[in-house]
């Protein structure tokens, strides 16, 4: 009979998925062993189970939606108008800018710049180049390389 703390992935355990297995069933005994160490074994089992239980529910309520992670509330400091389904910023822009090799590097930076920052500011669902407003694109080729500068109005996809 398998433990409880088993990983299982197509029906192989195979040497990654070993150490796996090792880790999280080692990480399972270091729990239970932190919480039962300075109690009475009766009185321990129940006190660690509500432990166990409140680390749980607290540790997934930080998580928040696995869809949408949870917004940083500085977009709510912009003017939002909806269009074809999504929330965007009415009127402010953010900039992102990139370099590479190739024109292709060099864009690929600058949307990753964009991207990030706005992520950061105002929470990953702002963060989806893919789905901005009012996109725009420069790119110059120079000595050192191609350079890349985007510009683009934040949405949310809801």
């Amino acid at each position: 009979m398998r433990g409880a703390c088993e990983l299982r992935v197509d029906g192989q355990f195979g040497r990654e998925r070993g150490l796996m297995k090792r880790s999280v069933v080692g990480a399972c005994a270091l729990v239970l062993i932190v919480l039962f160490a300075r109690s009475d074994a009766a009185l321990s089992q129940e006190i660690g189970l509500a432990k166990i239980r409140a680390w749980v529910k607290n540790a997934a309520a930080s998580l928040g939606s696995p869809r949408w992670p949870r917004e940083t509330g500085i977009a709510k400091i912009h003017t939002w108008t909806k269009t074809d389904g999504k929330t965007c910023m009415l009127d402010h822009l953010h900039y992102g800018s990139g370099n590479g090799t190739t024109r292709a590097q060099a864009a690929r930076a600058a949307i990753r710049s964009w991207a990030e920052f706005t992520a950061w500011e105002y929470g990953d669902p702002w963060g989806r180049y893919s789905i901005a407003a009012g996109k725009k694109m420069t790119c110059s080729l120079g000595p050192g390389g191609w350079s890349c500068a985007v510009e683009a109005r934040p949405c949310r996809p809801y």
